[in-house]
């Protein structure tokens, strides 16, 4: 099944145009800047809230009231699960009334609303037990998928249909595109196969997931070595818990380079722990390419792509990269000399040192320290010029919501509403 995000979106902070609404004040004879309700509310520094678990008026995330507690993700699960069978058992009827692509689109938002909720409380939930059991619920959701994937007869419904060309009421042009997606999906799936072969691509899926799910989170742990490897005169810019040196990020942005070589060095530095789990992907994603009789996993994803094939997105990338090198070599000359002005006797760029190079080149450029106007560009501010901009376009503003009443996985996130209401923004 194909599914994507329908309703729920995570903005991030880093806007970078802002819009202040001036008006005229008889008592100074000019205009002074005033926030609007959405600019102000976003400057405001956000209050934590305290719930109790026997106050019954909670929403919980997202004002489900199911999601006021871990435990209510098994019950959001089982309300998708039903759901989704008694969609199954629609479009497999004989005698139902509506087309097979408005059944399968409200299978896709049936599974949607909670993989998608799911994965998004699991990255972002400071509680464990609550990202546990977003794991659990996504986890759920994507064993769901695969065997709604080889589920034979949900896939006649569909091939008999894009077969024909028409269905019970009338198709556009649309609607058999999106019905041929979502056989292309079927068939990536080894719908093709025998029953045995099915079962086994369901199990390769389900560890392809657990692993990309493990690999994900492990890539954030912060990496433990011995004190002794780091040099006593950088030692002060990380932090120490007695025996070992702890570094959780690459320190792109340290002026000092032996910092940013020491961070880049340790975080990045080969860990089974980590290589572990990136292997058993991996592996588990060619075995299940070559099952479904594709000869790598590449090509398997790559198939209704816009180029179509793996080897056509290798020479994409290859003819881009050549096009581009020129321009590298000569940024790459200016970074040069920007870090010989640092330190005289550079002669080569590493790794390290392109992020930080690279903003302050930008610094040079704009003739100014990012300090100096930052205070000019506050998230108010931001998130109000964005609002501008998509009511510029498409008419749509966005209005700051309370969700005191909800369960929120942060103090500092905000809830927003379209004007049209096509769809609830939680930003922070």
């Amino acid at each position: 099944m194909r599914y994507t995000l329908r309703s729920t979106g995570i903005l991030s902070r880093s806007l970078h145009r802002c819009a202040v609404v001036a008006r005229y004040s008889p008592q100074f004879g000019r205009s002074v800047a005033t926030w609007t309700p959405l600019a102000a509310a976003f400057n405001r520094k956000p209050e934590k809230k305290l719930f109790s678990i026997f106050n019954r008026q909670r929403k919980g995330l997202f004002g489900n009231s199911l999601l006021g507690d871990p435990s209510g993700f098994y019950l959001f699960k089982e309300q998708a699960d039903i759901e989704a069978d008694r969609l199954v058992r629609e479009a497999t009827s004989s005698i139902r009334t509506r087309n097979v692509v408005e059944i399968f689109d409200d299978l896709s938002n049936a599974l949607c609303r909670v993989a998608d909720m799911a994965e998004c409380i699991r990255v972002l939930h400071g509680d464990s037990q609550f990202a546990a059991s977003a794991e659990e619920a996504s986890s759920a959701m994507n064993d769901l998928v695969e065997n709604l994937n080889t589920n034979r007869p949900l896939y006649m419904a569909l091939k008999k249909v894009v077969d024909a060309g028409q269905d019970v009421k009338p198709m556009d042009d649309i609607d058999r595109y999106v019905a041929r997606l979502f056989l292309v999906d079927f068939e990536a799936a080894g719908i093709h196969l025998e029953e045995r072969k099915r079962k086994e691509v369901v199990k390769l899926n389900a560890k392809v997931l657990a692993a990309g799910m493990t690999f994900s989170r492990r890539c954030y742990e912060p990496h433990y070595v011995d004190a002794g490897m780091i040099p006593d005169a950088i030692k002060p810019y990380f932090h120490s818990d007695g025996k070992h040196i702890v570094i959780g990020n690459l320190m792109s942005d340290a002026p000092n380079e032996a910092v940013r070589e020491a961070a880049y060095r340790v975080f990045l530095m080969p860990d089974q722990h980590q290589l572990e789990p990136l292997q058993e992907m991996l592996t588990n994603r060619f075995h299940l390419a070559k099952l479904v009789g594709f000869s790598s996993h590449s090509d398997r994803i790559s198939r209704e792509s816009v180029l179509g094939s793996a080897g056509k997105i290798e020479q994409f990338l290859e003819t881009l990269s050549h096009n581009l090198r020129p321009h590298w070599e000569s940024n790459k000359k200016e970074l040069l000399d920007l870090k010989r002005q640092e330190n005289p006797r550079a002669t080569s760029l590493y790794p390290w040192d392109t992020t930080y190079l690279m903003t302050l080149a930008r610094s040079r450029d704009a003739d100014t320290e990012a300090s100096q106007y930052m205070s000019y560009f506050p998230l108010g501010a931001c998130m109000d010029g964005l609002s501008r901009l998509f009511e510029s376009i498409y008419d749509v503003h966005f209005v700051i919501e309370d969700a005191s009443d909800e369960d929120l996985w942060a103090a500092d996130v905000y809830k927003l509403v379209s004007c049209l209401i096509l769809s609830l923004i939680y930003s922070y």
